[in-house]
């Protein structure tokens, strides 16, 4: 991931002069536990996903137009009587889609450099090794910035500070990419979601000039009528997914030269897919497993079993006579019986699968992140003499700045990205699946109903003798 640091600059003011943050170690620490061993393991789970597969692109332009052509149509003249007469002339028609960007931030508290240097005593041990990951690698650059990582997070309260900013971003943002609605935005604009896939794969495209509506763009959008997934399942997937993308193949090679797709679910709902998939695949070809068919063809257990094996190692599904790559992504929205007691019965959750395209013709990304190019800002501070300290990472993705008072530092993030969708005409969502899993997945997002959370983040400081 390409990185870069401007020259620093003035500093400012920080938001407050006393310590705010965390405490690793020292009076009150979290990890001044006389006795800890190492390593120290980590239950958090971190966001991975969707967002890390897409290229990204700097611009510094808020209101783009991308221009797709809509038809070419007769304009109603009659066919010519005689062989000179005029004959049917055409027109062409066209629309332009538009997205905004969004704004995330998120900062440190408060850092007091004389408190993070404080140990309690010889049993408070400072050189505690993490096992596990809270940042996922995949996402770096991409949802967070790439300069933070956890190589010192238990020892370094800055660390520490700049990681648990950076994990919050993540959390932002890999939810964003599927459920941000601008309308979500902040009265003053601190905030601004972006718009998520839910809100670009759909029906109902305008024309971003003129308000008119463009059905030559519209999603295909299947309402799955809140059928089961799975074992015993009762809403027929391989059909549906086989028919949507055989009409999306063919759309695309008559328009566009081709197209490459990659399918996007929970990971509730891809355990529950790959479970089943190579039986009703083979079933869609051979006819229903029951006692009129079942001469037709024979089951091999040992064959079906390596098959279902190979799809969740892979993370591919056969449909139609080609592959496709299937990502889960626990951004994607999912429902509950709290959410919709009609629906969803206690025990199974619901949430939509998404058909994505990637890129058309030889190679031209479609679906993509562009985000605001921060190197213009940091070169007008620097010719203007602005007192500000002003760093940003990640090829300008990122913005850091540092506000200081005395010994205190706070710092602050923030990112301006949106997510692109140039195709939606070949993009699909199957909404109002279910799921039963046995166990729900433990979840990143403290929302959601697979998420557990808990712990200390402060220790009592011991009593102090003779003082």
């Amino acid at each position: 991931m390409l990185q870069q640091t401007a020259q620093p600059i003035l500093k400012h003011t920080a938001g407050a002069t006393a310590h705010a943050g965390m405490l690793l170690h020292g009076p009150g620490g979290m990890f001044n536990t006389a006795g800890l061993e190492n390593p120290f393991l980590s239950s958090v789970v971190r966001p991975v996903g969707f967002g890390s597969v897409l290229p990204a692109f700097p611009t510094v332009y808020t209101d783009p137009r991308y221009g797709i052509l809509t038809e070419i149509v007769g304009r109603g003249e009659d066919d010519p009587d005689k062989v000179c007469d005029p004959a049917p002339t055409a027109k062409m028609k066209n629309g332009t889609l538009s997205t905004a960007f969004g704004r995330v931030q998120v900062a440190t508290t408060t850092i007091d450099l004389g408190t993070i240097t404080q140990v309690l005593n010889n049993a408070d041990r400072t050189d505690l090794m993490l096992m596990g990951t809270v940042l996922d690698a995949a996402e770096s650059g991409s949802s967070f910035p790439a300069n933070v990582n956890e190589s010192n997070l238990l020892n370094n309260a800055i660390q520490a500070e700049m990681v648990s900013a950076s994990f919050l971003m993540g959390t932002k943002i890999g939810q964003m990419l599927w459920q941000g609605d601008p309308a979500n935005a902040t009265a003053g604009g601190g905030y601004i979601p972006f718009r998520g896939l839910s809100g670009l794969v759909k029906t109902g495209h305008v024309d971003s000039n003129t308000g008119n509506v463009l059905p030559p763009v519209d999603s295909v959008i299947l309402d799955g009528a809140w059928g089961t997934v799975g074992i015993g399942g009762t809403y027929d997937l391989v059909k549906k997914l086989r028919s949507t993308l055989n009409y999306l193949n063919n759309l695309a090679d008559a328009t566009l030269g081709g197209a490459t797709f990659a399918i996007a679910m929970r990971p509730e709902m891809w355990d529950a897919v790959s479970d089943v998939w190579s039986v009703l695949y083979a079933d869609e070809l051979t006819g229903a497993v029951d006692a009129s068919s079942a001469s037709r063809w024979t089951l091999n257990a040992d064959s079906l079993t390596a098959s279902r094996d190979a799809l969740r190692v892979s993370m591919q599904l056969p449909i139609g006579g080609r592959v496709y790559p299937v990502i889960a992504d626990s951004g994607i929205k999912q429902l509950s019986n709290a959410d919709d007691g009609t629906n969803i019965p206690v025990g199974s959750y619901s949430s939509s699968i998404y058909v994505l395209p990637l890129t058309i013709g030889p190679g031209m990304p479609v679906l993509y992140w562009e985000y605001l190019d921060w190197k213009v800002t940091s070169a007008l501070l620097s010719q203007s003499g602005a007192n500000e300290e002003v760093f940003w990472t990640d090829g300008a993705r990122f913005l850091w700045t540092m506000g200081r008072q005395k010994l205190c530092i706070d710092m602050q993030c923030r990112t301006e990205p949106r997510v692109v969708l140039r195709t939606p005409q070949l993009a699909a969502r199957i909404d109002d699946l279910l799921v039963a899993p046995d166990m729900l997945f433990r979840d990143p997002y403290a929302d959601n109903a697979g998420y557990v959370g808990g712990g200390e983040e402060t220790r009592v400081a011991p009593v102090k003798y003779g003082v």
